[in-house]
């Protein structure tokens, strides 16, 4: 049993499994971090650990020009939570990981 101290009460301790568990969690959701910012460095080119709504546009015409623009920029609208015409990192991983694979880019392909 692992426990935070050796006066812990029996209750605050976990098992090797729980550990182990807990462990890999936190592994997943770190390679989950560094995949999201290498999708992030991909879109920023000149690496301003910003993107603006012209590197998602090239991103578009490149990979998915099936994708009507208007969505484009209503997903950048919404992904810009404070309005500065600019998309950070933190924002960037949120929009992703709560809308996943987003019916507004999907709903375009045939």
């Amino acid at each position: 049993m692992f426990g935070a101290n050796e006066n812990c009460e029996s209750s605050s301790l976990i098992s090797l499994e729980q550990f182990s568990n807990l462990t890999e969690r936190i592994w997943r959701n770190r390679n989950g971090n560094k995949h999201m910012w290498d999708m992030f460095q991909a879109l920023d080119p000149t690496d301003k650990v910003f993107l603006v709504l012209e590197n998602l546009e090239q991103a578009r015409k490149q990979v998915a020009p099936h994708l009507q623009e208007w969505r484009l920029r209503e997903a950048f609208r919404q992904t810009d939570k404070d309005a500065d015409k600019r998309v950070g990192f933190r924002e960037f991983r949120e929009f992703v990981t709560q809308n996943g694979e987003n019916n507004l880019f999907l709903s375009d392909r045939r």
